[in-house]
């Protein structure tokens, strides 16, 4: 059996799992399984582990969301460490009927064995008295209001974007315990108005390897304070790459199968959906949503960062650094001395180590050959996926935009332009232009986003079209070829 446990510890919220298992399933002082995010890496959890958030919660919470966070936090673990085809699992408290036969739909993903089906999940504390989120959302909502919402925010350029869209929503930031991080002092310092919060947490730091132990994750914090909040919709900031492109790789029509996901059907039943408001467009237009001057220096999308700040070392911050430099204009160089300069740029003993970072990084230049060189030399699409390759491709043959990157991009530059054009050439217009279809995904909800997006992004979308026939095939068709 699996049980859970909730306590409050000096108005810090905590969760526990106790495993009662068998002498089979015992493995030395942890529980192995694999982090459900690809690549699906061996993750172990310590049996005294302990997840806390720094906030106590004004209603305890409602007991399906508290399973929810349960399941979301610990399922990688348990459905990898008990042999069994059967999972018996108790709650810190009894859950709706709803819930329960929401949550026994879970599906676990072992890359070891793809034929692996499903445990069978038996909940022992199922109350028929205890009515669902949804139907408790709905006794508590005054009259007339509007929904509330609540982004999941990393202060990255998703989330971002998403923000201003939906200004007055609640920001829910999780701040790892052992980081500084920018964007939870720009909310300390009230720069997103008092409707954001920034609660510390260990959820990162429950494995062996950082990270949470599954995507889903994200949403943690937004789950603990919804019930406080009343919320009845969670809001990522997934563009169009993640959401419909597989980040990149190959489409899949998520709006005609809104719960390709499992995950996004189970808070469906539940009663709180997961939304994605940003589908539509692709990080290129998120880059143009967001004010100039946040775009350069604010936004917190690295993981790997010294004092909350973008490394721009990794991967993720050399991809979110080519797409700004093009939407402003401004060298990677300018951007990375932009965001330095906050603090006090003479703080910094060699400017020329930072400005080289990239040209420099080991791994960025290895991961540039992975994903462009070797797909190229195999007559393959480079897998970097239509945005970046879109930039490249005008980096080489447009010289006002070629001096805006370090030399040693054109290269890359060039190999992948002269690679498209061998293949008969690409028509990446799509990454201009709003996937309308995204709005689908809202039709069975109460908010209008097709009013919501022309309304308040009026200023952009007067410069960005809907998509036509032609671009809908080329979006739907990205990875077939």
């Amino acid at each position: 059996m699996i049980k859970f446990r909730e306590t409050i510890k000096e108005n810090t919220y905590h969760l526990q799992m106790i495993a009662e298992l068998s002498g089979e399933d015992i493995s030395n002082d942890y529980y192995c399984g694999y982090r459900q995010e690809s690549p699906f890496p061996l993750i172990k959890l310590l049996k005294t582990n302990d997840l806390w958030f720094d906030y106590k919660p004004h209603l305890l919470g409602h007991p399906d969301i508290i399973a929810l966070l349960c399941m979301i936090s610990y399922y990688a673990f348990f459905c990898n460490l008990v042999s069994k085809d059967t999972i018996i699992i108790e709650f810190p408290r009894p859950i709706s009927v709803n819930c329960a036969k929401a949550i026994e739909t879970i599906y676990y993903y072992d890359p070891t064995n793809k034929n692996t089906k499903s445990k069978k999940i038996i909940i022992n504390n199922v109350s028929s008295s205890i009515i669902s989120y949804g139907e408790w959302i709905k006794l508590n909502k005054v009259t007339g209001d509007k929904p509330k919402i609540g982004i999941s925010f990393g202060g990255g350029l998703d989330s971002m974007a998403a923000h201003y869209l939906f200004p007055k929503a609640y920001l829910i930031h999780e701040k790892n315990y052992k980081n500084m991080d920018y964007t939870h002092t720009m909310i300390y310092n009230k720069k997103y108005g008092k409707k954001a919060y920034s609660i510390e947490s260990n959820n990162k730091e429950l494995c062996t390897m950082h990270g949470w132990s599954s995507w889903i994750s994200c949403v943690s914090t937004s789950l603990l304070l919804s019930s406080d909040l009343k919320l009845e919709y969670i809001f990522l900031g997934s563009s169009l790459g993640s959401v419909y492109l597989n980040n990149g790789r190959k489409f899949f029509n998520a709006h005609e199968k809104p719960y390709v996901n499992h995950w996004y059907k189970i808070f469906h039943e539940v009663g709180i959906p997961i939304l994605t408001p940003m589908a539509g467009f692709s990080d290129l237009l998120l880059a143009k949503i967001i004010p100039r001057n946040v775009l350069l220096t604010q936004l917190n999308y690295c993981t790997f960062g010294i004092d909350g700040r973008n490394c721009h070392k990794c991967w993720k911050c050399f991809r979110r650094d080519m797409i700004i430099s093009y939407i402003t204009g401004k060298p990677i160089i300018n951007n990375i001395a932009n965001i330095v300069n906050m603090d006090n740029i003479n703080n910094i003993n060699n400017i020329n180590n930072i400005i080289l970072l990239y040209e420099t990084n080991e791994t960025v230049r290895r991961l540039m050959e992975k994903y462009i060189m070797e797909p190229i030399n195999e007559n393959k699409m480079p897998s970097i996926g239509p945005t970046l390759i879109y930039i490249l491709m005008q980096v080489d043959c447009r010289e006002n935009i070629k001096k805006i990157y370090p030399v040693w991009i054109h290269k890359y530059a060039k190999a992948v332009n002269t690679h498209i054009r061998a293949m008969g050439g690409l028509d990446l217009d799509f990454i201009k232009l709003f996937y309308d279809k995204s709005t689908k995904l809202f039709e069975q909800y109460n908010i209008d986003i097709k009013k919501i997006i022309n309304r308040k992004l009026s200023f952009i979308m007067k410069q960005i079209s809907p998509m036509v026939s032609k671009d809908y095939s080329n979006l739907e068709n990205w990875g077939n070829s």
